[in-house]
């Protein structure tokens, strides 16, 4: 093997080591990538899923305020209706079944003195409340003349419970446009009433929470200022109508976390994928290195093998060369059995350099062989006639059954002399019984078989198929020498020709049987 091939091998091994550790690294860095990527998009997830509850917190805020609003503004509009000199309990009443939340309705005028109030009393405070009430009222206002249609609220905690205030500036103009012209009143004032917050809630707050804890679960609940607000929950404040009080939005847990899981599981599923064709990908690669490693030591093995085997042949070559040179041998025979030495080992080598050569072109789909259809029989008797002293000479004794007569089959003389020649090499390194070497020739079926069968130890069945490829080598008897390429070059010869290759057992006895089926030309099966 020319050493710019191991070169090469070894070169091609570093690169693919040095890829898979660039695979491995970029492995790892999508994998801390990831992770970093799920925390920021579960971050922004969670973020994007608070401001969207935020912003629907802060409309149901301004929906709730519209409806206190319009809960109170309901009394005002049927007050002025009446007009406050006709205003009486009945009207109170008939006021409260439309309003629940009304508690209280008082006049003053515009000397800030309670006109009247209806009822009159709700208890033994209540002269107290009134005056309070009429602190309140914000006197400026008073004296100018009334805003139409403003109503202002202010919110306060009576008897430990928390009372709405609502006012609103009240003229003859108003009342006259309500409907009612007869009813007249002495002058400008305002008109307060007292609300009961918690029927306001009830009929005009509660509703519109349970829609929304329907629609985006949850809890969502109206608290006062000095309700504790935890770190996860959300609040919208009520500026106008309960300044101090929010609404308070406890987000459902769950549901959010299997947003964020569904998320998270998207983004895992597309980064597996990633990593499984980075793991298979690094698999494929760390295959091709233990690949290229094993034809790495295989080879390393033929080199020394080929050493080996180069240096018995070359040091006869030598001795009997020098020998002849110095005309130390005076024997006629002996000279020739020199000369006969020497060029059955130079033939020997030769033959072993031109298995390299034609193994190397074979591999690399060079056209090495002419096929012609001519007589098989007669080319493997022609090989076997030539050779058959040089194998004798090796202690091989051949046992040759050619069938008689076959169809021509497609082959090169000199591919088959390589295929014999290197069947019966490898049978008789193996073989028992004296050296006996069978060599069939027969038709199956449209193919015809050639067959060299042995009587050796034999391969076993799980390393027949290893046998057959590059540099590998029986490892029974372990004293067999040889390069390692001797099937390997069968098999590519036999492919070269269209034809199988195979090792098998021979019936009856122990050994190998190597069979080359070559296939009959349609013409003649």
């Amino acid at each position: 093997m020319p050493l710019t091939t191991a070169e090469r091998i070894i070169t091609q091994f570093r690169l693919h080591l040095s890829f898979l550790g660039l695979l491995l690294l970029a492995a790892l860095t999508i994998a801390g990538v990831t992770v970093y990527a799920l925390k920021g998009q579960q971050a922004q997830m969670t973020m994007a899923i608070r401001e969207s509850q935020q912003q629907a917190l802060e409309l149901l805020a301004g929906r709730v305020e519209e409806s206190i609003l319009n809960a109170m503004r309901a009394p005002f509009q049927t007050l002025r209706s009446i007009g406050p000199r006709a205003a009486n309990a009945e009207h109170l009443r008939m006021l409260q079944e439309t309003s629940p939340s009304v508690e209280q309705i008082l006049f003053l005028d515009r000397n800030m003195t309670v006109a009247w109030r209806i009822p009159f009393h709700l208890g033994r405070e209540d002269d107290r409340i009134t005056n309070w009430v009429i602190q309140r009222v914000p006197r400026r206002q008073a004296r100018a003349t009334p805003s139409r249609f403003l109503l202002t609220t202010f919110l306060e905690t009576i008897n430990g419970k928390p009372t709405l205030f609502a006012y609103e500036a009240i003229d003859e103009t108003s009342v006259r446009s309500s409907g009612n012209p007869l009813v007249l009143l002495g002058g400008n004032g305002w008109l307060v009433v007292r609300f009961k917050l918690d029927a306001l809630q009830e009929h005009s707050v509660f509703p519109l929470l349970a829609d929304f804890t329907r629609d985006q679960g949850g809890a969502v609940n109206l608290h006062n200022p000095g309700f504790e607000i935890k770190k996860e929950s959300l609040n919208s404040p009520l500026t106008h109508v309960l300044p101090g009080w929010k609404l308070v939005y406890e987000p459902p847990s769950q549901a959010t976390k299997r947003r964020l899981a569904g998320q998270r599981w998207v983004i895992i599923g597309i980064v597996g994928g990633v990593l499984i064709a980075i793991a298979i990908t690094g698999y494929a690669v760390w295959r091709e290195i233990l690949r290229e490693k094993t034809l790495v030591d295989l080879r390393n093995r033929f080199v020394a093998n080929v050493s080996h085997e180069l240096k018995t042949p070359l040091a006869l070559i030598r001795m009997y060369a020098e020998t002849l040179s110095l005309q130390r041998l005076k024997d006629q025979n002996r000279q020739h059995e020199y000369h006969k030495v020497i060029l059955r080992e130079a033939e020997r080598l030769s033959r072993m350099i031109e298995n390299v050569l034609d193994f190397e072109r074979l591999r690399s789909g060079v056209e090495v062989y002419h096929l012609t259809e001519t007589d098989l029989a007669a080319s493997v008797a022609d090989v076997l006639a030539r050779y058959e002293s040089q194998l004798e000479d090796r202690g091989v004794r051949l046992d040759v059954k050619l069938e008689h007569p076959l169809p021509p089959v497609a082959h090169d003389k000199e591919g088959l002399t390589e295929i014999l020649l290197n069947l019966l090499d490898n049978a008789g390194k193996y073989a028992e019984s004296g050296g006996l070497v069978q060599v069939q020739l027969a038709r199956i079926n449209d193919r015809v078989e050639l067959r060299v069968s042995d009587f050796g130890p034999g391969i076993p069945p799980q390393d027949r198929v290893r046998m057959r490829k590059a540099f590998e080598r029986g490892v029974v008897p372990s004293a067999a020498s040889g390069s390692g390429l001797g099937l390997a070059l069968v098999e590519q010869i036999a492919k070269s020709h269209h034809a199988h290759f195979i090792l098998g057992e021979p019936e009856g006895h122990s050994g190998v049987k190597a069979v080359v089926s070559f296939p009959i030309s349609q013409g003649e099966a």
